[in-house]
């Protein structure tokens, strides 16, 4: 299986990680006001980049 990670897959699952685990630290470094909107929609845009990455080494992409 681990055959399978190339480094695009890796860095989607790196990057969609960051920006759901890290979201709050992210908003605090660019300085942007900090509301549940803002992060709900920042963390599924994560959650949609990590699945990608994901799926990508599951072969279904």
């Amino acid at each position: 299986m681990l055959q399978k990670i190339d480094l695009l897959s890796f860095l989607l699952i790196l990057i969609g990680s960051i920006m759901v685990y890290g979201s709050k630290y992210i908003f605090k470094l660019l300085k942007v006001d900090f509301e549940d909107k803002r992060n709900i929609i920042f963390k599924l845009i994560g959650l949609v980049i990590a699945g990608i990455g994901f799926l990508r080494i599951l072969e279904v992409i």
